[in-house]
C-alpha cells in the first residue's frame, strides 16, 4: 500500500512539474509575428497615428457637386433677397445651377469694363422697367477700418445677379441695387464662407 502512495505521489510531482513549465508566464517572451508581417500587406497594418479624413469636395462625383451647388444657389438667392431693400424689382430671381460656369480672368476682366462703361444706362433702364428711381445714399458709408467708401448723394451698388465671375452678363435683368453694407468688401451677400463664396468653389471645381 505504501508503495503505491509512493508511486502516485511521483506521478503528480512529475505532472505537477510539466505543467508549470508548460504554462508558466515570461514578461520577456514575445509572440513572434514577423511570419505573419511578411504576409500582410502595407494596407493591413494599423496605424494609430493615421486618421480618416473626409472625401475632399473634388472627390465626390459630379451628381453630389451639382445637388451641392443647387442647394448652395438657393441659399444665395435667399440672401440676395433678404439684404435687398428693394425685393419686389426681383421678381421671380432664379438661377439654373447647370448654367453657372467659371470664367477666365481676362473674360472677367473685359466684363468689367464693359459695366464701367454701361453702368449709368443700365441704371437708367434699370428706372424705366421698374418705374421707380435707382436708390442712393442717404449719408456717407465707411468700411470697418472707418475709411469712407461711399458719399452721401452716390448710387446704391449694383450687384449682378449672375456674377460676372460665374457666367453673369451686363444686362438690366442681371442687375440689383444693393447697400453697400451688404455688398462690399466682403460684407453681407459676399461675405466670406456665404453661399456666394462656396457657390464659387464648387463652379471652379466642376469646370
Amino acid at each position: 500500500m505504501i508503495e503505491v502512495l509512493a508511486k502516485a505521489a511521483e506521478v503528480a510531482e512529475k505532472m505537477q512539474e510539466v505543467t508549470k513549465k508548460n504554462t508558466s508566464f515570461n514578461p520577456d517572451r514575445r509572440l513572434d509575428t514577423s511570419k505573419n508581417k511578411a504576409d500582410m500587406k502595407p494596407s493591413d497594418h494599423f496605424d494609430p497615428d493615421k486618421r480618416l479624413e473626409p472625401k475632399a469636395e473634388d472627390d465626390l462625383p459630379r451628381e453630389e457637386k451639382l445637388d451641392r451647388l443647387s442647394s448652395l444657389v438657393d441659399q444665395y438667392v435667399e440672401d440676395i433677397v433678404n439684404n435687398s431693400e428693394y425685393p419686389e424689382t426681383l421678381g421671380d430671381f432664379k438661377i439654373n445651377p447647370s448654367e453657372l460656369r467659371k470664367i477666365s480672368v481676362e473674360e472677367q476682366e473685359a466684363l468689367r469694363k464693359e459695366f464701367g462703361n454701361k453702368k449709368r444706362s443700365l441704371i437708367n433702364e434699370w428706372e424705366r422697367v421698374n418705374g421707380i428711381e435707382w436708390p442712393r445714399y442717404t449719408e456717407d458709408v465707411y468700411d470697418k477700418h472707418g475709411n469712407q467708401i461711399r458719399k452721401a448723394g452716390n448710387y446704391y451698388d449694383a450687384h449682378h445677379k449672375i456674377p460676372l465671375s460665374l457666367g453673369g452678363k451686363n444686362t438690366v435683368d442681371n442687375i440689383t441695387p444693393l447697400h453697400a453694407d451688404v455688398h462690399y468688401d466682403h460684407r453681407g451677400v459676399h461675405e466670406k464662407g456665404s453661399a456666394f463664396d462656396e457657390m464659387k468653389k464648387v463652379v471652379k471645381e466642376m469646370a
